[in-house]
């Protein structure tokens, strides 16, 4: 048995502080926990850069792919006698909250992808307000590329793209990061049977077949705009052409 959640929200929330906090959670110990870290922070530490040396349209469709090849062999992994949960650093729709709809469905046409049917493969998403809104001078210091306005923007795409999800939970009510990663594992041990009987899964939905044609397109896409870290860009080719012929 196994679930996927999707840690949501804008820039600054606290996705990737409560991504390692919840894997281990003592409450969760004995799950097997499957934590996705954020593809476009994995973009940017091998030397992309959107509007420098890739497009941002093909860096958020380098980002899908990554991101949906990550999920669909998390889902895949097997494991023995524990019960697993698959914990994501934001999801495969989340470009949308980064580039228009019209160029989002592009993206969604050109990975063969449904938009319906992906968001229905996470069993609940966790929303992490971002701090663009309730500390604008704090957001301002650490995103020194992006405003505060674009933050609480981008945070409020995020909220809307994501309640449409199966369940969207929203701890607002707890202002302490420590305090919504205690909410989020208590949520988990409520609700894992509950989301287990109706899970959906990107396995379930599409197959290895399509796996290997979103695994070469990617490859084909880091040729086209090699990043400044060659080396790391060799890693990556070689990893995902394990499979992919």
């Amino acid at each position: 048995m196994q679930i996927k959640m999707v840690l949501c929200g804008g820039p600054c929330g606290g996705k990737t502080i409560s991504l390692n906090k919840l894997k281990n959670h003592n409450n969760l110990k004995n799950f097997d926990i499957i934590t996705i870290e954020e593809s476009a922070t994995f973009l940017f530490s091998i030397g992309y850069a959107p509007n420098e040396n890739i497009s941002p349209f093909d860096f958020q469709n380098l980002l899908m792919k990554l991101q949906y090849i990550k999920e669909y062999e998390a889902e895949k992994k097997q494991v023995l006698d524990r019960k697993k949960i698959i914990i994501c650093d934001r999801g495969i729709i989340d470009g949308s909250i980064y580039i228009d709809e019209g160029k989002f469905q592009d993206l969604l046409q050109e990975n063969n992808l449904d938009f319906e049917k992906i968001i229905k493969t996470y069993d609940f998403s966790f929303y992490l307000q971002s701090i663009s809104k309730s500390n604008p001078n704090l957001f301002q210091s650490l995103r020194i590329y992006e405003t505060p306005e674009l933050g609480i923007m981008r945070d409020e795409k995020s909220y809307d793209i994501w309640r449409k999800s199966k369940q969207m939970i929203n701890p607002l009510h707890y202002n302490e990061i420590e305090d919504k990663i205690d909410y989020a594992a208590k949520i988990i041990l409520e609700k894992y049977e509950e989301c287990c009987s109706r899970s959906v899964k990107l396995i379930d939905l599409y197959n290895d077949e399509h796996l290997a044609f979103i695994k070469k397109s990617a490859i084909d896409l880091i040729n086209k705009y090699p990043p400044e870290f060659k080396d790391k860009q060799k890693k990556l080719v070689k990893k995902l052409s394990k499979g992919s012929d």
